[in-house]
């Protein structure tokens, strides 16, 4: 029941009108007068009655407001929609859009399948004079046509023919179809048909799925199964790269849908460490139970430096029955850094969904810093086994911390650069000028490049007695450094002429480290 003048029940306010009235009149006062004197002596011998005003009012009262409660209904007009029975049909075709219907055997996707059996179920529905309307049903499902009759067909025959056009552009590889590569929300799609339940109850949903949809126990719900029993697919489910020991092993998760199948998986790895161009490949057959996930790894073993045997070791205490089920390939050449990993799957024939048969991976590009080492004195050049180990020992460190790859270059008089570089270290022999475009280390100078902003005015030879070294300003290259327990015997006395320049550790009034950021 519904109100059409819902306004009307303004009239409710007349009983708080009624009992603002009773509540304000005045009261009855009993008077005696002469003329009823004799009156009043006679009532002593009558019978007493039991009184009945009081119940005479309250039964005033309550018929008053009866009456207010009638008229205010009667205002509101109250009303009830009695649904007829409509004897055309209407249906709501669900058509699933997920990208499982991608799926393709006999030379058509499921997705068409779906569509050619909607579209038959509407030219029936019309050839009887009935109501079709059509939803899409995706991720977030919605009507696409409703209420569509037979003098209107036009709208949805087009909407049906542009959806096959689609379908044939994909089949050729010149299109793209509608169905989507996600999911489809079967329940939303059914919630969506409330509306014309309520104005028709015998309504019916047709549900085109590939899915394994259970429909509610109330008969107005038919799903149509619009799978092949000859289909199958082989699928990589996941797969990602770890960075164990410094070098990258892949672990990826893949199944093989209504069959069991030894599929032959491709993992192609490019630019490995930097190197363009500088690929690996490896193939890897896979045993895969019918809709079973098993698990793959590509890892890097080299004799005895095997950076992943532990990881995959663990893999064969965990359970008994794991090996069964975890395939491992490996390849010849470490990768601490890459541009893309592709892993594909290659089956003579394929399979019938060809878009589950390749997963990528991107992210494993990591900064190289370019590290130039110059040492020569007097013209012999020198080679620093202490610079060299420090320079191994930062590229393994953070090689395997995935922050950057540490690549850096010994030159010689002929080969000396001052640009191209992110790190300069100078031995003995400077440049004329200092480089400006990254960071430049000096040990040892013999002479000061020009604009250095310091010069070398000799050499102090403490003739073989240790002498310890002094505490400058406080810098965080100075961090963990504590120059009262280092000792030298010899040393370089610069003269500053900077201002800018941090003094680190010094002797004598000289410094011996020293910092200055130009912020160039």
């Amino acid at each position: 029941m519904s109100l059409l003048t819902p306004l009307g029940l303004l009239g409710l306010l007349s009983i708080v009108a009624l009992i603002i009235i009773y509540i304000i009149r005045p009261n009855y006062q009993e008077k005696f007068i002469s003329t009823t004197f004799v009156w009043n002596l006679s009532l002593k011998y009558r019978k007493k009655r039991i009184p009945t005003s009081k119940l005479r009012n309250i039964l005033l009262i309550i018929c008053q407001v009866l009456i207010l409660l009638l008229s205010t209904a009667i205002l509101t007009t109250p009303s009830e929609v009695i649904k007829a029975q409509v004897e055309e049909p209407e249906v709501i075709l669900v058509v699933d859009a997920s990208a499982s219907m991608r799926t393709t055997s006999e030379g058509e996707t499921r997705f068409k399948r779906a569509i050619d059996k909607a579209k038959e179920k509407a030219d029936e529905t019309f050839g009887a004079d009935g109501t079709v309307s059509v939803i899409f049903a995706d991720e977030d499902p919605a009507f696409v046509l409703a209420g569509i009759k037979k003098d209107t067909r036009a709208t949805l025959d087009e909407y049906f023919e542009g959806l096959l056009q689609k379908e044939a552009e994909y089949a050729a590889f010149t299109g793209e179809s509608e169905c989507t590569y996600g999911g489809s929300d079967l329940e939303a799609s059914v919630d969506l048909c409330a509306d014309i339940f309520d104005e028709n109850p015998s309504a019916h949903i047709y549900v085109y799925t590939d899915s394994q949809y259970v429909a509610p126990p109330t008969g107005a719900i038919t799903v149509i199964d619009v799978t092949n029993a000859e289909e199958w697919n082989a699928a990589i489910l996941s797969a990602r790269a770890e960075k164990i020991n410094g070098y990258y092993l892949i672990e990826g998760e893949m199944a093989c849908y209504n069959r069991s199948e030894d599929i032959d998986l491709v993992v192609d790895i490019y630019d490995i460490n930097g190197e363009f161009d500088d690929n690996v490949s490896a193939t890897v057959t896979v045993r895969c139970p019918q809709d079973t996930p098993v698990k793959f790894l590509v890892i890097y073993e080299n004799g005895e430096n095997a950076p992943h045997a532990e990881y995959v070791g663990n893999f064969n205490t965990t359970d008994e029955m794991l090996d069964n089920y975890v395939t491992v390939c490996t390849v010849d050449k470490g990768a601490y850094s890459y541009s893309s990993i592709n892993i594909n799957i290659n089956y003579q024939g394929g399979d019938c969904l060809a878009q589950d048969d390749t997963f990528s991976i991107y992210g494993g590009t990591v900064e190289t810093i370019n590290v130039e080492y110059y040492s020569s004195l007097q013209g012999v050049p020198l080679h620093n086994i202490f610079i060299e180990t420090i320079l191994d020992q930062m590229r393994a460190y953070y090689r395997e911390e995935g922050a950057w790859d540490i690549d850096y270059r010994e030159t010689n008089d002929d080969t000396v650069s001052t640009s191209d570089y992110d790190f300069y270290i100078f031995e003995h022999t400077m440049p004329e000028t200092l480089p400006t475009d990254g960071f430049v280390m000096l040990i040892d100078p013999d002479s000061a490049p020009a604009g250095a902003g310091f010069s070398v005015v000799g050499e102090h030879d403490f003739k073989k007695v240790s002498t310890a070294l002094e505490t400058g300003d406080e810098h965080p290259i100075g961090k963990g450094l504590i120059p009262e327990e280092l000792t030298v015997s010899k040393y370089k006395r610069l003269s500053l002429s900077d201002p800018d320049y941090t003094v680190v550790v010094e002797l004598d009034g000289y410094p011996l480290i020293m910092v200055k950021n130009d912020g160039v």
